[in-house]
Formats: C-alpha cells, sequence, structure tokens
C-alpha cells in the first residue's frame, strides 16, 4: 500500500511546478523559446526511453533475482556499465549532430544566433547522458519495488527543473540557459541516487560485466525495444513534426498542450508501474493463476481512473486555458487540449496489458501494436500539420493512439481465457466507467456554470466530479470486491497509529 500510495500522488508535485512555471517562461522566453525549453524536454524524455529494451530487461530480471543479493548486484552492475555506454552514445551523438538539429527542428528562427540553437541541442544530449545514468539506479528501485524512492527522486528533479527554469527565466537567463539549468539538476539528481543506492543496498553503485543474466534476455530486450521505438514516434514524434514543418513557437503551444493532456496518462502509468515487478514475481513464482487476476483487476481500476479524468478535463479544457495562459491564448488550443486529452485516455488502455505482459516476458505483441499506432501517427502528422496545424497534430494522436484500445481488448479476452472472472469483463468496465464518466462530468459542469472562471472554480469543479464519480462507482454498488478491498487498505494506511 505503501508503494501504491507514493505512486499515486507523486505525480502531483511535477504538475503543479508545471502549472506555475508554464506562463513564466512563456512571459519570458515567448513560446519560441519556451518550445525549445520543452522540447529539450521531450529529446530527453525520448531518448530516456531509446535504452534498447534494456531497462525492461533489467527490472524484470532483478525482480526474479532479488531475493539473490550476490546475483542481484552483478546483475546491477551490469545494468550500470550498460547505461553508461548509452549516455556516452547520447552525449557523443547530441554534439555531432547539433547543428542539423538545431536546423530541423527551425531553433534558428525563434532564438537569437544559430549557435545558441546548436547549443541548446548540446545541453539536451547533456541532459540526456545524466538522464540514462540516473535511470539505470532507478530501475534497480523498480525491481525490489521501492516506488517511494523512485517518486521522490525522479518526481522531485522534475519540480526542481521546472521551478529552476522559472526562476532562471524570470532572472533573465535565454533559452540554451535555461537548458543547461536542467542538465545541472539532473547531474544533482544522479548524486542523490547514488547517496540512495548505498542507503537502500549498502555499497555504492558500480559497474560491471554484462554476464549472469537468464536465456531469451536479448529476445525479451528486443520486443522491448521496439515497443519503445514505436512509442517514441506515438508520443513524442508530433512535437518535433509540429517544431520541424511549422516552427519552435507553434511547437511550443502544442507542447503547453500536450504538457497537461499527457498527466492523466502518465498517472496512469505511475500505477501501474507495481504491476510490472509484481507480475514478473508471480510468474517466476509459478502463480499464473494470480498474475492474470491481477491485470484484470488493475486494467478496470486504471480504467476508472482514466476515465474520471478525461471526464472531468474536457468539460474544463476551455477554461483551463484562458487561466493558465491568458485570455489571449489562441481557442485552437483549447480544442488541440480537448483533442489530445482524448487520445491520452485512449492511450491509457494499453497500459496495464503491456505491463503485464512485459512482466510474463513477451514484449514482442505490445511491440506490434505499439509499432502500428507509431507509423499513423507519424504519417498522419506529415499529412494533417500543414492542413490543419496544431490541431492536425492532435487529430493524427488520436487516430494512432486507438491502437490502444485494439491492444486492451486482446489481451484481455488472453487473461480471461486463462481465468474467467464475470466481474471483470471489459464491456461491463467499460459501463460502469462511462455511466460513473458521464455523472463526474454533469457535475464538474454544474459547478463551472455556477462559478465565475478562475482557479478556485476550476479546482471546485473538478472536486465536485470527482466525488460524482465515487458516489456513483461506490454507491451505486459498481465497484468489485477488490476494488473495495484496496479502499479498506487505505483507509486503514492512512488512519493515524
Amino acid at each position: 500500500m505503501r508503494s501504491l500510495v507514493f505512486l499515486g500522488i507523486g505525480w502531483l508535485p511535477p504538475i503543479l511546478a508545471l502549472l506555475l512555471a508554464t506562463p513564466v517562461l512563456v512571459a519570458h522566453l515567448g513560446f519560441g523559446g519556451f518550445g525549445v525549453f520543452a522540447l529539450s524536454q521531450a529529446l530527453v524524455t525520448a531518448g530516456g526511453t531509446l535504452d534498447l529494451g534494456l531497462g525492461a530487461l533489467a527490472v524484470r530480471q532483478l525482480a526474479r533475482c532479488r531475493s539473490d543479493e550476490v546475483l542481484f548486484h552483478r546483475r546491477a552492475a551490469a545494468v550500470n556499465s550498460a547505461f553508461l555506454g548509452l549516455a556516452v552514445i547520447g552525449v557523443a551523438l547530441s554534439v555531432w549532430l547539433a547543428d542539423p538539429i538545431a536546423q530541423a527542428l527551425q531553433w534558428n528562427r525563434d532564438l537569437a544566433a544559430p549557435q545558441a540553437a546548436a547549443s541548446a541541442v548540446r545541453w539536451a544530449g547533456v541532459w540526456l547522458g545524466l538522464a540514462y545514468l540516473n535511470l539505470a539506479l532507478l530501475h534497480a528501485f523498480r525491481a525490489v519495488e521501492r516506488f517511494d524512492l523512485v517518486v521522490t527522486l525522479s518526481s522531485g528533479a522534475l519540480v526542481v527543473v521546472w521551478a529552476a527554469a522559472a526562476v532562471g527565466a524570470s532572472s533573465g537567463l535565454a533559452a540554451t540557459d535555461v537548458v543547461a539549468l536542467a542538465a545541472a539538476v539532473a547531474a544533482a539528481q544522479l548524486v542523490a541516487a547514488a547517496v540512495t543506492f548505498r542507503r537502500v543496498f549498502g555499497r555504492w553503485p558500480r559497474l560491471g560485466r554484462w554476464a549472469g543474466f537468464e536465456r531469451g534476455g536479448a529476445h525479451f530486450a528486443a520486443g522491448a525495444f521496439v515497443g519503445q521505438a514505436a512509442s517514441l514516434a506515438t508520443y513524442h514524434a508530433d512535437k518535433a513534426i509540429v517544431s520541424a514543418l511549422l516552427g519552435a513557437a507553434p511547437a511550443g503551444m502544442y507542447a503547453a498542450a500536450v504538457n497537461i493532456a499527457n498527466k492523466p496518462l502518465q498517472f496512469i502509468a505511475a500505477l501501474a508501474g507495481l504491476l510490472f515487478p509484481r507480475v514478473a514475481a508471480l510468474e517466476g513464482a509459478g502463480r499464473a493463476f494470480r498474475s492474470a487476476r491481477t491485470y484484470l483487476a488493475a486494467s478496470r481500476m486504471l480504467l476508472g481512473a482514466s476515465t474520471l479524468m478525461l471526464a472531468v478535463g474536457w468539460v474544463l479544457a476551455a477554461d483551463f486555458v484562458r487561466v493558465w495562459l491568458g485570455p489571449g491564448t489562441p481557442d485552437s488550443l483549447s480544442l488541440c487540449l480537448r483533442l489530445l486529452l482524448l487520445a491520452y485516455w485512449i492511450a491509457a488502455f494499453s497500459v496495464a496489458p503491456s505491463s503485464t505482459l512485459a512482466g510474463q516476458g513477451n514484449t514482442h505483441r505490445g511491440a506490434m501494436f505499439a509499432l502500428a499506432g507509431g507509423v499513423i501517427t507519424v504519417v498522419g502528422c506529415w499529412m494533417l500539420v500543414p492542413r490543419l496545424g496544431i490541431i492536425g497534430a492532435a487529430v493524427a494522436a488520436v487516430i494512432g493512439m486507438s491502437q490502444a484500445a485494439v491492444f486492451e481488448l486482446w489481451a484481455h479476452r488472453e487473461a480471461q481465457a486463462r481465468v474467467a472472472l464475470s466481474r471483470f469483463r471489459l464491456r461491463r468496465t467499460l459501463a460502469v466507467a462511462g455511466l460513473c464518466g458521464a455523472g463526474a462530468a454533469a457535475a464538474a459542469l454544474l459547478v463551472r456554470l455556477a462559478l465565475p472562471a478562475g482557479w478556485m472554480e476550476l479546482l471546485a469543479a473538478g472536486a465536485a466530479g470527482t466525488l460524482a464519480f465515487a458516489a456513483l462507482w461506490l454507491g451505486l454498488g459498481l465497484a468489485v470486491r477488490e476494488e473495495r478491498a484496496l479502499i479498506g487498505r487505505a483507509l486503514r494506511w492512512l488512519r493515524p497509529r
């Protein structure tokens, strides 16, 4: 329960930091400078996902040997060496290709000098290299289910990045300097992660040879890498294409919408972070029935949570944009945000099955669906962005992410074949989520119409929608016993001792 609570609340501080920092960055850097910073962060995030499948392999196999201390540390040292190699490659490529990347993204149009654009790319490369090193240590914490540490280190670093960027921009720093400041924060995170590793495991992080891993590791990693590359196209290529076709300023506006719209998906992914190592441990112990039931229960809960956030977000999108970025913000940004909220809600369907399949050692099926989504998104962006601008990119995202619903349907049927449980049928889950989501949207709309536009109105409307959703879910007896048991455990955990 401790890990689940940390995963559930860990996404909030970065969101608050982003909400507070974005208007400051736009005011001092303009949408062009903000676009450079936001795209730099997107490049770091995207590059961090391209780890050749080593991250998924590391978590799975470290989780399977966490009771063997000697083997665990030998494999952890090998993981550190592999990610050090990735860090060196990432930095080298960023330095070597700085000018072509800056030109392709049209950063030269929005920064004062061409060398400033190339310098921003180089600092983003340093940021990426440090991100790889941080990921290596975080994977060890994930494997032993110390998600409190994962959340503290990763979310804490994001908060500091956004806060430092806002302070730096308001102090007169240019966009390139703000990216360099973010790299410095990543360096501080690495020091904190190493100290934490020493405290948890009783030794400092080490390097070692890639040996002692189970057979089939390369096959598993290859499937994970294909999925990562496809996810890169699905979730990050749209921002790069908008920048390449329209410039950094439209990319900045689009990135602002994406940064809000993807938060529900990030919340779902954070909660599902517990699923991967748990399923890997259950499968390793030969408890396939428990593994399938865990997936089905998690899928239902995650779908309910994502539907709540879509319902409330869709109703409040226009008011939120006006309050957040000012009344002069183009109306197209509100429509873009609504479309992206829908896209990321659909994408949330794939979180539970992909985490479960990875825990079972099967990354290839999820990779096929992700690859289809990535291709559709990229092609859609190239076709629609020149005609519709940032709205075209959002439409392409909706179309590309629709594959996630098919993926969930397939995985759900296979799990039901392993353990048939009528309370987890997907049709029933969708009906329950739809009913409660409609109630949440209606409650949020009533509050929004009754109060003047402002932050308090948005908070009150969001709270009303959430309470309405929970009242319907629990009051109508729609919650299954696993959900009631989880709520009971949470209440007991929160009870003063």
